[in-house]
């Protein structure tokens, strides 16, 4: 499909005697920039979900799409996804997305940005929860579609909240790549309660959505949140499971990690997904990031 905007135009009709009708003017279509078009997919995205239009939402997805959503579990596939909006938007949601960000790279492009939503709550009373989102599009037939998507709570979701199903089976291997160093460097700083640390691996212009909390920009504001986040005793253990290339500086990496109580305990899981950009000096740095996390007990 292409997006296209049609310009405003009038049509006046000559009806005098046996005169042929004066011909419509030609309309001229405006074709949307990629930044516009893929603001417009959101704009589509909102608008049918809070339609309850699943399978007109779920379209906008690649076939073999995947998304770890806010309320756990790992989806891939245009049926899967339609599924869990199905599910989602049962209780006649109204969400609101707010773009912040978008990244054009040829073919490819990357966004990330918030949504709110207003729905009912499982015990039948209103509720609100919100968050932070990343997306990695493709341009397929001139149309941008979503290949992978992440999303997260920016607080904690209220008890009883209906979770999805982890996939059954163990968690994929680890994998030993050119990004592996930039992960210790990252659950190092962590694991000293060294919020520098953890900023000093992210891009001047970058930003990080980590679960149950704001987003962060900047190092700086990456630095300030990690100091509040961080509590005595709880570390970190990073697995990193893929990295893809996006283009010649941007790649893409994700994985699961586990963070655990002083006395050893786990005490959340969940999944995360960076944006990293080679520097001009080669080094590899986070641009994006974002990670969602699920209860311990499912």
């Amino acid at each position: 499909m292409s997006i296209r905007k049609l310009t405003p135009f009038a049509v006046a009709i000559a009806l005098t005697g046996c005169a042929e009708p004066a011909p419509e003017p030609e309309v001229e279509a405006v074709a949307m920039s990629d930044e516009e078009a893929i603001a417009a997919l959101g704009d589509y995205w909102e608008t049918h979900y809070n339609m309850q239009h699943p399978d007109m939402v779920a379209s906008k997805y690649v076939d073999d799409a995947w998304t770890a959503p806010a309320d756990g579990g790992w989806l891939e596939g245009q049926e899967e996804i339609e599924g869990w909006l199905t599910e989602a938007t049962a209780s006649s949601p109204a969400a609101e997305i707010t773009p912040a960000e978008t990244i054009i790279l040829g073919d490819k492009a990357l966004s990330m940005g918030r949504y709110a939503v207003s729905t009912t709550g499982p015990d039948g009373n209103p509720m609100e929860f919100s968050g932070a989102y990343m997306n990695a599009l493709d341009k397929v037939d001139g149309e941008w579609m979503i290949v992978g998507s992440m999303s997260n709570y920016d607080s904690p979701r209220p008890d009883g909240w209906e979770w999805n199903a982890m996939p059954d089976g163990d968690a994929p291997p680890d994998v030993d790549n050119q990004f592996s160093a930039l992960v210790d460097e990252f659950e190092s700083a962590w694991n000293a309660q060294d919020a520098a640390g953890v900023a000093a691996t992210f891009t001047d212009g970058s930003m990080a959505a980590f679960s149950n909390g704001p987003v962060m920009m900047g190092p700086g504001g990456i630095e300030s949140g990690m100091a509040e986040r961080m509590q005595e005793g709880v570390t970190i253990e990073i697995h990193q499971v893929n990295a893809d290339q996006i283009d010649d500086t941007h790649w893409g990496s994700g994985g699961w990690y586990e963070m655990r109580g002083p006395d050893g305990s786990a005490v959340q899981t969940g999944m995360w997904w960076n944006i990293i950009a080679i520097q001009d000096d080669g080094s590899p740095k986070i641009h994006w990031s974002i990670s969602n996390a699920f209860p311990m007990e499912m």
